[in-house]
């Protein structure tokens, strides 16, 4: 795997990171026709710091999409050999400095949770039932119809949707890099190559699919006052959560040294220990066997 072993580790991180701080620190509720979350998790016993919960989601969902983006490059600069540039020390700014692309929208969000207005009075007036639970649950509420709200969700479009496009553009250069490459590679070289390029498409899928379209759908029917919540909240769980797992069963499934060693360790091992515990049997049962027939068949004194 050489150097790439990292990038696939940087990947698996972030999405590690991100689920467990979605589903066990954040566990966010949307109070839904209003704009307000409210955190179910650890972070719950923690009001102080209640704005910080959805910014910090913000910035790990970036953490996300930025090291597929950065891993994407290295598959680019690697096909084209110039690695060496990348790792430079400019390089390695640069692809660091790309993982705070969720930072402008988490400071957006972090002020418009922050603004004083009628936000409150406005949910206790149109909205009795959810004031309640608002008031008793550690919550953070906007005002969707203000200048700053809008602005701020231009700001989050436009970040995690420039990664998009850089990505879409590293994408087209790398797999065009490839097929002009082809005849100058051996065939298990190329193949390789390939199934890297195939896996890192899968896993850009993931955070998208898995993270970026349900937030934004969440957020779009809050937005847009949509009221029935009975399945918002546990589909967006049952979808985000699963973001993690599958980019590990993409990277067994593409990645033949991990898929060997996850079938050696798993299978067998087991079929191993599986034969010998079936040898262990077939050796105590001949024992006992012949224990038997002493015990039942003694064998006579010498005849003199």
């Amino acid at each position: 795997m050489g150097t790439y072993k990292y990038y696939l580790l940087n990947i698996s991180f972030w999405s590690f990171i991100l689920d467990i701080y979605t589903d066990i620190f954040y566990t966010p509720i949307l109070l839904s026709p209003t704009t307000a979350l409210c955190s179910e998790g650890i972070l719950k016993e923690f009001k102080d710091i209640t704005v910080l919960h959805l910014p910090i989601f913000a910035i790990l969902l970036g953490c996300c999409g930025a090291s597929c983006l950065v891993a994407m490059i290295f598959r680019f600069f690697s096909i084209t050999s110039s690695v060496n540039k990348l790792h430079s020390k400019t390089g390695f700014t640069v692809l660091a400095l790309l993982h705070l692309v969720g930072l402008p929208a988490g400071i957006g969000y972090i002020y418009i949770q922050s603004e004083k207005n009628d936000k409150l009075i406005i949910m206790q007036k149109n909205y009795p039932t959810i004031y309640e639970f608002y008031q008793k649950h550690t919550c953070t509420a906007t005002l969707s119809d203000t200048l700053a709200f809008k602005i701020v969700l231009i700001i989050a479009f436009l970040t995690f949707g420039s990664i998009g496009i850089v990505y879409g553009y590293f994408c087209h250069r790398t797999g065009r890099s490839l097929r002009v490459s082809k005849n100058v590679m051996s065939h298990r070289t190329y193949i390789m190559h390939v199934k890297m390029y195939l896996l890192l498409l899968y896993q850009s899928f993931l955070p998208l699919g898995c993270l970026a379209i349900p937030t934004m759908l969440a957020m779009f029917l809050g937005y847009i006052g949509y009221e029935d919540t009975r399945y918002i909240n546990p589909w967006f769980f049952q979808i985000v959560t699963m973001h993690s797992m599958l980019n590990s069963i993409g990277i067994i499934c593409f990645v033949d040294a991990y898929r060997k060693a996850f079938y050696k360790k798993f299978f067998v091992c087991k079929k191993h220990n599986t034969s010998r515990s079936l040898f262990t049997n077939v050796v105590l049962s001949g024992h006992d066997l012949a224990s038997h027939h002493r015990t039942t068949h003694p064998l006579s004194p010498p005849a003199f």
